[in-house]
């Protein structure tokens, strides 16, 4: 569950559970007018995660091409896992859970 959302610098955002180890955490982002999902990658590693968008578009007057690209990147102090991603309100959300989170759950629950 997802209780608090603060905003960062960049039109960049994130949510998440107000405790210190949160299960999950969703970082959002505004977008460029015309990107879609299909223009948008996210790669991530255990702490670590990239988001690059690229797209072509037409001149208003149709005679030539300019390119509309970007990225984001963040490092968190738990293990991402599960990552996905989806376009709302022309904003770009980005969410992991904390595989961390999970394997402390595991351990308390083996005592």
């Amino acid at each position: 569950m997802i209780f608090g959302t603060n905003q960062l610098k960049d039109g960049k955002h994130i949510e998440s559970n107000e405790s210190l180890r949160p299960q999950e955490i969703i970082f959002y982002y505004d977008l460029p007018a015309g990107i879609g999902l299909n223009d948008i990658t996210v790669d991530f590693d255990d702490h670590n995660f990239k988001v690059t968008y690229s797209k072509e578009v037409e001149s208003e007057d149709k005679s030539s091409f300019k390119t509309i690209e970007g990225g984001f990147s963040e490092h968190v102090s738990f293990k991402l896992e599960k990552g996905q991603h989806w376009i709302k309100n022309n904003k770009l959300w980005v969410s992991f859970e904390n595989g961390d989170e999970k394997k402390m759950s595991t351990i308390q629950n083996q005592n």
